[in-house]
């Protein structure tokens, strides 16, 4: 498979436009030109119109980003609950005639089920022959959007043929979970989130991948993903941008032209464990290995660098149905280089030190059980929990599975409602120990009515630089913030998002039904 093709998003089946006008003009046009037989003409070119909106988002988003579209029948359901927009397999048909004719550039993939070939579904884009119809119809970007009724709720189970979604029947469990995530949907749909320093237009580049994270206002919506038909596995929320960026691009996220900080569980899986089972959690930090005498690879690498690391192999530990799956797993997330991790650890060394230092749980067999995906089905209710808290008062949380980023503004009351939903899901007396990290933000210097977050008072950490502590966020180095002066290209942003798109934004867009 070639590098570029690395770069893709999979065909939307719900993505639309609002401009529907412009849209069907269009449509009309390509269908002359593409000669079209009569049969089934609107099927056809509802087909199209889902090609052509994708094609022209990721576009959009990043010029060199790839539409990935699936070739086989048995990928389209044009009932399924996934597939708003009643896409069939006769878009395969639609395809094939768009790259004869010159409209987009195609690569049929490859199936390398019975060969050590790398398998990949058919990579495509926009062609500038499509690209200057488009302007000429005069369809616009801002007028993307998912359907209304893009279902957020998914069971994604994985078996021997890879990941599929399965269909449900609605119970009254899952409408309340719809129901609490499309008002946050809907939340997040009408708040700006940005960053306030973008190294390029294409976004950002996290590790070494090429690929860069786009920062767009077009990909906030977040689904919920269980990952068994009983909904007692998974349940964690996916979706938004700022998933895929590092924790130091996250310091730098801005909601509504405002400073965010960042709060997360301690150890939140192992804790989880302990406390279930009545078990003493070790002091300090749960995956510092060197509780036990370990040292050599705090030599080589910073905690920065490393704590990451270590917290995947302890997942992997309690994910694997053994520990030499463990190795494989572990091992194949070190070679991935869009994960930026040190590629030259001693994993049987590091899981010998694990198992020392977490006795108790090696004790109990708690290490190669699976039990993951039951832990992460509890830190999800968790989540559900502190969303739900602050869109009812709409304020926007953005969730990384077990931390969350919110307007500092806030910060107090996130680490309230963060105690209380942990205490509320795992124990009732359950000692919670939240990170609460020393953090460098870049904050524009405005007072509470003309600049509201005005840091002219504070607690100097030192006196030749400019840090300061501000006194409602408590003394010491628990949040640290570093004047910076305002990104003009970020506050043009802003402006369009709060000022000109404003007025065709439909309020509570996404519905439960």
């Amino acid at each position: 498979m070639r590098k570029e093709f690395e770069n893709y998003r999979e065909l939307d089946l719900n993505l639309t436009i609002t401009n529907t006008e412009s849209l069907s003009a269009l449509v009309d046009h390509l269908y002359k030109k593409l000669r079209c037989d009569h049969k089934n003409i609107e099927k056809k070119k509802n087909h199209l119109k889902i090609i052509i909106v994708n094609l022209y988002n990721n576009y959009c988003i990043d010029k060199k980003r790839y539409t990935g579209i699936y070739r086989s029948s048995n990928r389209y359901n044009s009932n399924s609950r996934y597939n708003g927009n009643h896409v069939s397999r006769a878009l395969i048909d639609m395809v094939k005639l768009l790259s004869a004719n010159g409209y987009m550039q195609f690569d049929r993939g490859v199936n390398a089920r019975n060969s050590s070939a790398t398998s990949y579904i058919s990579r495509n884009k926009l062609t500038d022959k499509l690209l200057y119809l488009i302007k000429k119809y005069k369809i616009n970007e801002s007028d993307i959007e998912l359907l209304p009724n893009t279902e957020c709720i998914i069971i994604q189970i994985k078996d021997e043929n890879g990941k599929r979604k399965v269909e449900y029947t609605d119970t009254e469990s899952i409408k309340r979970y719809r129901s609490i995530l499309t008002d946050y949907n809907n939340l997040l749909r009408e708040t700006h989130i940005d960053i306030n320093e973008l190294p390029t237009k294409n976004g950002i580049i996290i590790g070494k991948s090429e690929n860069p994270v786009a920062i767009t206002q077009r990909e906030k919506f977040v689904r919920r993903i269980f990952n068994h038909e009983g909904l007692d596995l998974g349940g964690r929320y996916y979706g938004g941008w700022w998933q895929r960026l590092s924790s130091n691009w996250r310091n730098k996220i801005n909601i509504h032209n405002a400073p965010t900080v960042e709060l997360d569980y301690s150890g939140v899986h192992l804790r989880i464990l302990y406390d279930q089972h009545q078990l003493y959690v070790p002091r300090g930090d749960v995956y510092d290995l060197r509780e036990m005498g370990y040292r050599e690879i705090y030599e080589q690498y910073s905690d920065d660098e490393i704590r990451p690391v270590l917290k995947l192999l302890l997942l992997i530990m309690l994910n694997a149905d053994s520990e030499e799956k463990a190795i494989r797993a572990f091992r194949y997330e070190l070679q991935d280089k869009d994960n930026n991790y040190p590629s030259d650890l001693d994993i049987t060394t590091l899981i010998s030190k694990f198992t020392q230092l977490h006795y108790q749980l090696r004790d109990k067999k708690l290490f190669y059980t699976g039990v993951g995906k039951e832990l992460a089905r509890q830190d999800s209710e968790i989540a559900t929990g502190v969303i739900e808290h602050f869109t009812k008062k709409k304020i926007a949380v953005l969730t990384i599975h077990d931390s969350f980023i919110i307007d500092f503004r806030h910060l107090e009351e996130l680490k309230s409602v963060m105690t209380e939903q942990y205490k509320k899901v795992i124990k009732p007396d359950a000692d919670v120990k939240l990170k609460l990290p020393f953090i460098t933000k870049y904050v524009q210097m405005w007072d509470e009515v003309k600049k509201p977050y005005s840091f002219s008072k504070g607690k100097k950490v030192n006196p030749m630089s400019n840090i300061v502590v501000p006194y409602h966020m408590g003394s010491g180095d628990e949040v640290v913030y570093k004047n910076q002066p305002r990104n003009k290209d970020h506050q043009k942003r802003f402006i369009n998002f709060s000022v000109r798109d404003e007025a065709r934004r439909v309020k509570n867009y996404y519905k439960a039904e």
